[in-house]
């Protein structure tokens, strides 16, 4: 992540960095969380901890808004790092997204997913805070889902 940026583009970059820098450290520390759930800025952060394997566990990531955010070459880069992770770390990675998301394009999920190699959840009528899929529960499925794929494979209890 090189050259001149507008500065809200550099605001944003520099913002995305300290955020997972923060993480990391946490998630570093220990004990690590079962799953990594996050949602729209907070799942952009999820995708630069693992485009920096900094994390490689269960992740579900609702309606990310690392397009949304970034600047468009921040972007880019940060869609590439990720589509270019072991299968084995992406295997354990989904995405969730409302149909009627008026503040994240479900394109942006939808390019991700495509390029990730990694499914995509879509929730008709569902808008950028899922406020209907975690009361009905949605949410919490899918992010046992991811945990209980992972398990499935590891043959971990």
């Amino acid at each position: 992540w090189t050259g001149w940026l507008p500065p809200q583009a550099a605001a944003s970059r520099d913002s995305l960095e300290r955020c997972a820098a923060i993480q990391a450290e946490a998630l570093a520390k220990g004990p690590p969380p079962d799953v990594l759930l996050a949602s729209s800025w907070g799942a952009a952060v999820a995708l630069k901890l693992l485009a920096d394997r900094a994390w490689t566990g269960p992740a579900l990531l609702l309606c990310p808004g690392h397009r949304k955010l970034l600047g468009a070459d921040d972007a880019e880069a940060l869609v590439d790092a990720v589509a270019a992770l072991p299968r084995k770390t992406l295997r354990h990675v989904k995405l969730l997204h409302g149909a009627a998301d008026a503040v994240v394009p479900i394109a942006d999920s939808r390019e991700l997913a495509r390029r990730a190699r990694v499914p995509l959840v879509e929730l008709p009528g569902g808008t950028h805070g899922l406020g209907a899929a975690t009361a009905d529960g949605t949410v919490a499925r899918e992010a046992l889902s991811v945990l209980a794929a992972r398990h499935e494979r590891t043959g971990a209890a």
